[in-house]
């Protein structure tokens, strides 16, 4: 048997859960985003962390909603995860919020300074995200939190 080196290297990127922050968290995912919004929501609940956790994703259409299932499950079996679909391309049967997700999340809260908020999704959305909620619902940059950030 050959003997190989492996180098191992942690993930780069600002956009990893602040573990010694009590703030509520807000997780903004666009599209495949929230693959990585994912996985911050699975380490709080796997962990039992008590801080209440806000997930809205936002899809153009149903068909994208792949992990509906799990997340409304998550949200009905943890009583401080609240999970939020938003569709911008809908029909009549559509039961959640409509249009884009940076206005849903706009109409659904007031003051968000005090909250951890973590976005992953395009480019133009994390900016729109940065941009709308620190203008428009007092949201500290200091706690806002995407590997997108670093190229702004």
């Amino acid at each position: 048997m050959n003997s190989s080196e492996i180098q191992i290297d942690a993930p780069h990127g600002n956009a990893w859960l602040r573990e010694d922050s009590n703030s509520p968290l807000l997780l903004i995912a666009g599209g495949t985003g929230l693959s990585y919004i994912n996985s911050i929501l699975s380490n709080c609940v796997n962990r039992n962390l008590p801080r209440s956790i806000y997930v809205y994703w936002g899809v153009n259409n149903i068909d994208l909603l792949y992990a509906d299932t799990q997340l409304k499950a998550l949200s009905s079996d943890f009583n401080n995860v609240k999970y939020v679909p938003v569709l911008e391309n809908f029909d009549n049967n559509w039961y959640g919020k409509k249009g884009n997700v940076i206005d849903a999340i706009i109409e659904d809260f007031g003051d968000l300074s005090e909250f951890d908020i973590y976005v992953c999704g395009p480019q133009g959305m994390t900016r729109s995200v940065r941009e709308k909620l620190t203008s428009l619902k007092k949201a500290d940059t200091d706690k806002m939190f995407a590997d997108a950030f670093a190229y702004m």
